[in-house]
């Protein structure tokens, strides 16, 4: 197998990969924290929105 991660691919696309996926993680923890759990939070969300 491979001792190190750049003979695989190039160190910008591990440095890419790393920052989509801190994006996506970072992304996932704001959706999880403003989840609309009931009818009241939609509909003040929708309110928000117009």
């Amino acid at each position: 197998m491979f001792d190190h991660i750049f003979e695989v691919i190039d160190e910008d696309k591990a440095i890419f990969l790393k920052d989509s996926s801190d994006m996506c993680t970072v992304m996932r923890e704001i959706l999880t924290a403003n989840k609309i759990s009931n009818s009241a939070e939609h509909k003040l969300a929708l309110k928000r929105i117009k």
